[in-house]
């Protein structure tokens, strides 16, 4: 899967902008019963400059969900809850391709290639 985080007011990409909110290595993903976020995975990130993005592996499954975690509040806030679904690779040896997608119970769809994913920001 292949993905960019923006602020959901703004469209500011949270990771890859001038400025960013975030740098790379504070995303991480995580089994959907993993609470205390203790075995997660990060992205790769692909590209360089502002042009970057996230790819992750999303398993086996054909229908899982997952942990989203971003250090707001100190790192003590709810994780974003990833749910998606595979459909067959016509590859022999490739994992399943990402089908269907949703963050917090909301449809994602693909632009050009890549998930965009609407992160609401809390107040500070």
């Amino acid at each position: 899967m292949n993905f960019n985080v923006v602020d959901a007011s703004t469209g500011k990409d949270l990771f890859f902008s001038d400025n960013p909110k975030y740098t790379p290595d504070q995303i991480g993903f995580f089994k959907k019963n993993d609470k205390l976020f203790k075995e997660g995975w990060k992205p790769e990130v692909i590209g360089s400059g502002t042009a970057r993005y996230f790819t992750v592996i999303l398993g086996a499954e054909s229908v899982d969900t997952l942990l989203m975690k971003l250090p707001i509040s100190g790192g003590k806030e709810a994780a974003d809850v990833f749910s998606f679904t595979l459909k067959p690779s016509k590859e022999p040896c490739e994992a399943g391709i990402l089908d269907k997608a949703k963050l917090n119970n909301v449809d994602m769809v693909k632009k050009n290639g890549r998930l965009i994913i609407k992160k609401v920001q809390p107040v500070n």
